[in-house]
């Protein structure tokens, strides 16, 4: 159990598991935009949670995400860019398997969010 228990990407498994009950449990947004960045790729499926957050807020602060001016959306885009500019500086000594499928999945929903809009 212990060997194997860390080769899961439990922010992912989180992430799937409570964006998949998102019409059962309220989900906390704070929580999903501070997990890893393997949880990119599940969030970008159900970004869509974020919408109501923009208009309503997060718990009474208004659409102010830890005291800031940007709504969750926005957060969530700059973690996007961020990982992106990171995984652009890497070279192929520092591949990995997990974060070439969050680069190709979020690689490909903006090409198809291109090509839609």
């Amino acid at each position: 159990m212990l060997v194997v228990t860390p080769c899961l990407h439990w922010g992912e498994t989180i992430a799937g598991y409570t964006q998949a009950r998102k019409n059962v449990i309220p989900l906390d947004i704070k929580f999903l935009l501070s997990l890893s960045d393997k949880a990119l790729a599940v969030i970008e499926v159900n970004k869509d949670v974020f919408d109501k957050f923009d208009k309503g807020g997060i718990d009474g602060e208004g659409k102010f995400l830890y005291r800031s001016p940007i709504s969750p959306r926005e957060v969530f885009e700059s973690r996007k860019a961020d990982f992106t500019k990171i995984q652009n500086t890497y070279n192929w000594l520092s591949w990995n398997f997990a974060d070439a499928y969050v680069k190709t999945h979020l690689a490909n929903t903006t090409v198809a969010a291109t090509i839609i809009h």
